[in-house]
């Protein structure tokens, strides 16, 4: 899974740029924070490097990414669950761990029904339906604020 550095960014940047790694030359959908917007690119992943994600769509800084959705089930190493110190022990830890305990379960995450199917550190894999289409989603767990919770409108997973 590469190595990680003890910084801020090895709770869900270093994992996502891990995840992204693993999707060269495959077409997905990032949905990106821009400003308080968020808007889903669909784009070919050409590179990854030094916390860029290269595609044939624009480049993007890897913390600003939220989620990738894809109508491909990936075949995709997360890196395992650990314990940290600091910001990510009161930010992501509690989210990621929480995820973890409703492996298989169906649940409402970011305004998607889904199934939880694997959960990494700072990232979770889930499957859920969208316009009738099966889609599967790798979500930064830094940016889930809550689950279960009626959400009455999202644009997250919105093509733009």
């Amino acid at each position: 899974m590469g190595h990680f550095d003890k910084s801020l960014c090895d709770c869900c940047v270093c994992p996502m740029q891990c995840v992204l790694k693993q999707l060269i030359g495959r077409n997905i959908n990032v949905s990106v924070l821009f400003g308080s917007d968020v808007i889903a690119v669909p784009a070919n992943v050409e590179r990854v490097e030094n916390f860029i994600l290269f595609t044939d769509n624009g480049d993007f800084a890897i913390h600003s990414i939220i989620a990738i959705s894809m109508d491909f089930n990936p075949q995709i190493q997360l890196k395992k669950i650990e314990k940290n110190i600091g910001e990510c022990a009161c930010i992501e830890d509690p989210m990621t761990n929480l995820l973890h305990s409703k492996i298989n379960q169906n649940v409402n995450i970011v305004g998607l029904d889904a199934i939880i199917l694997k959960v990494g550190e700072g990232l979770v894999l889930a499957k859920g339906e969208i316009d009738g289409m099966t889609l599967f989603f790798i979500i930064s767990t830094c940016f889930i604020t809550a689950i279960d919770v009626p959400i009455r409108q999202t644009n997250l997973f919105k093509r733009i």
